[in-house]
């Protein structure tokens, strides 16, 4: 026959408090009826309005004066289309080269705004392509910020007036 094993005050007064613990809650399940529907605080359901159900039938068509009058088709869709790719091949190919000389004239405008402030750019040799400048550093800052403007605002030009001709702005890119 095996000794009984003794267990610690510690484990004894755990499984105790266990028990005292959920003893209490086996009892209100018991009580509590699976079958029966919890009753909810709140309007009964005699005093409660059924809701509207909405068909088809409740909802009467739409008029012909409240649906948006169609566009009209003055030139046919091939002609059109041919048309309409040509000149957006064409603003096309003008934004790419304003885009180029933009992106070039910020560059110089970065540089010498570098050069101004006392920062070199890092190349210590002598670059003989760009030559020697006699205008001061601000005029030329002036310049470049002034072909700067006028690069943006022709690009703005040249996208508004693809919008104009309906163009969509995916066909510019």
């Amino acid at each position: 026959m095996k000794p009984i094993e003794r267990r610690s005050p510690v484990a004894r007064s755990s499984c105790a408090l266990l028990l005292f613990l959920l003893l209490p809650l086996a009892g209100r399940a018991a009580r509590q009826d699976p079958a029966a529907p919890a009753t909810q605080p709140g309007p009964s359901a005699a005093t409660a309005k059924p809701k509207k159900v909405w068909t088809n039938d409740d909802i009467e068509p739409a008029s012909r004066a409240s649906a948006p009058d169609p566009k009209p088709v003055a030139v046919p869709a091939g002609k059109a289309a041919d048309a309409t790719a040509k000149l957006a091949a064409e603003l096309r190919s003008k934004l790419e080269k304003l885009a180029l000389q933009l992106k070039d004239t910020e560059k110089q405008l970065h540089e010498l705004k570098n050069f101004a402030s006392g920062e070199g750019n890092g190349n210590d040799s002598m670059q003989l392509h760009k030559g020697y400048n006699m205008e001061p550093i601000p005029q030329q800052i002036q310049k470049l910020e002034t072909r700067r403007q006028q690069l943006a605002e022709q690009i703005d030009a040249l996208t508004d007036e693809a919008r104009k001709k309906g163009i969509p702005p995916g066909e510019l890119r």
